[in-house]
């Protein structure tokens, strides 16, 4: 999703069978963001031709396609041949997509818990543990308010 939104990247590099997919979850995603209420779908009617119902005799009725603003933005976005970041400003619920999936958390914090967890390991008294045994003793102790789900 991070590089789908990303106009030089778009779905280009995805395979073939895999772009529809991809379309369609950049959609659910917009979606969600966009928050559209349902009056705001637009509406294309294919409407019958004229002359006579002889030439229509398999169109029953008009028949309606709707899409919300989302989709259509998506569609734009995707047809859309410039590859610079500036053309995000068009299409602004791409542009929350791109902020969401492309933004770095600011925090060391969860970081610094890690080297915490870490320094209260490496003590003198297990100055010689391996870099293996080290890794598993901190995610051990790091990992341990969820000990009590692992054994229910």
């Amino acid at each position: 999703m991070a590089a789908s939104t990303i106009p030089k990247f778009r779905l280009w590099w995805l395979p073939a069978d895999e772009r529809e997919n991809m379309r369609r979850l950049m959609i659910q995603e917009a979606a969600l963001l966009d928050n559209v209420p349902s009056a705001e779908l637009t509406t294309t009617e294919n409407r019958q031709m004229s002359g006579d119902m002889d030439d229509n005799f398999f169109s029953f009725e008009n028949t309606q396609i709707t899409s919300t603003k989302a989709e259509d933005e998506i569609r734009n976005y995707l047809q859309d041949p410039c590859k610079t970041l500036d053309s995000l400003k068009l299409y602004p619920i791409i542009k929350s997509l791109f902020l969401k999936y492309n933004t770095t958390l600011p925090s060391s914090a969860p970081a610094e818990r890690l080297f915490s967890q870490g320094g209260l390991i490496f003590t003198p008294h297990r100055g010689c543990m391996t870099d293996e045994h080290f890794e598993h003793t901190l995610l051990l102790r790091y990992n341990r308010p969820y000990w009590a789900q692992v054994g229910e």
